[in-house]
């Protein structure tokens, strides 16, 4: 008699024993508890931590709210703000010490109705501050006969084409018939490279911001998939909105690369070497996310501490 009693006292409501009960998964479709703790990391945490922290991963699977698309847009404006304005103080260098010797040889040139005319001396040729010829102007007929014969970068500017050779193998041609008016000389040439440099950063940061969002947003929307399958196969429930805050903090790491790589001026992998390490480390971490939150679940449950 007083073992039944005992017995139905361990049995809850449900009529579940306590080693019967189910155990309350991470990020669950439904509401959170109020009383779920706080989160313990903020938005200033994953640029470091997201390298090796599980307890980042966990916080962020466990306590962060939303799919975690305002942390990656504070890391994308600050990333793009640095390469944006290392490169803009690259661009103030060059035009104050390396482009004004080349100002000086930019001649008087008019095109009426798509004929070129100068009264410079032909050929006239551009040059860098290494010598090297960057342009030439040769209105003679057939001039670009010779100047086919030379296979570095350049422009050759005849009477009625401009000829651009970006290599050996690549040249473009653009027909000057469709111009009715236009003058060009060396004081024209410096405002535009003063209004570049006033307004190209403005320009350029809205245009890399947004182009980089959308193609982050559609990435982690990818990802946060894979996500989700991963998790199923380890028989782990897993939200999207989670899988998707996983993504953001996974891609971290690539992110912070990119910027590195861009301020140090290293050359891109052949091919497409980089994307495709840079999609295995992001897969990677974001594997390691999963796994972080899943033992994170695991030693609450061996505790008996649940959420509901």
């Amino acid at each position: 008699m007083d073992v039944d009693s005992e017995n139905l006292e361990n049995d809850d409501a449900s009529g579940l024993r306590p080693e019967e009960q189910p155990v309350a998964h991470f990020d669950a479709t439904g509401p959170r508890p109020e009383d779920q703790p706080a989160a313990r990391f903020g938005l200033q945490h994953p640029p470091l931590l997201a390298w090796f922290s599980r307890d980042l991963y966990r916080d962020v699977g466990q306590r962060w709210n939303g799919i975690g698309y305002g942390y990656l847009f504070l890391l994308l404006t600050i990333t793009w703000l640095i390469v944006l304005a290392s490169a803009h103080l690259s661009l103030g260098q060059f035009i104050e010490s390396r482009l004004p010797p080349m100002l000086e040889q930019v001649p008087s040139v008019t095109i009426t109705d798509g004929e070129v005319i100068t009264d410079v001396e032909q050929p006239y040729t551009i040059t860098d501050e290494d010598g090297e010829v960057i342009f030439t102007i040769d209105t003679r007929e057939n001039s670009e006969l010779e100047w086919f014969k030379n296979t570095s970068p350049g422009a050759l500017l005849t009477s009625d084409m401009l000829h651009i050779r970006k290599s050996a193998h690549e040249l473009r041609r653009i027909e000057l018939s469709d111009i009715e008016s236009f003058a060009i000389d060396k004081d024209i040439v410096s405002g535009w490279v003063n209004s570049v440099r006033r307004w190209w950063l403005i320009v350029a940061l809205p245009c890399c911001l947004i182009g980089s969002i959308l193609f982050r947003f559609l990435q982690n929307l990818l990802y946060a998939t894979l996500g989700l399958a991963l998790a199923s196969l380890r028989d782990q429930e897993l939200s999207f909105d989670c899988s998707m805050r996983l993504a953001a903090i996974a891609v971290t790491p690539v992110i912070l690369l990119d910027t590195l790589m861009s301020l140090a001026s290293v050359p891109s992998p052949p091919f497409c070497l980089w994307p495709l390490a840079g999609i295995g480390i992001s897969l990677s971490y974001l594997a390691f996310g999963i796994t972080s939150c899943q033992r994170a679940t695991i030693d609450e449950a061996a505790e008996g501490n649940t959420f509901d």
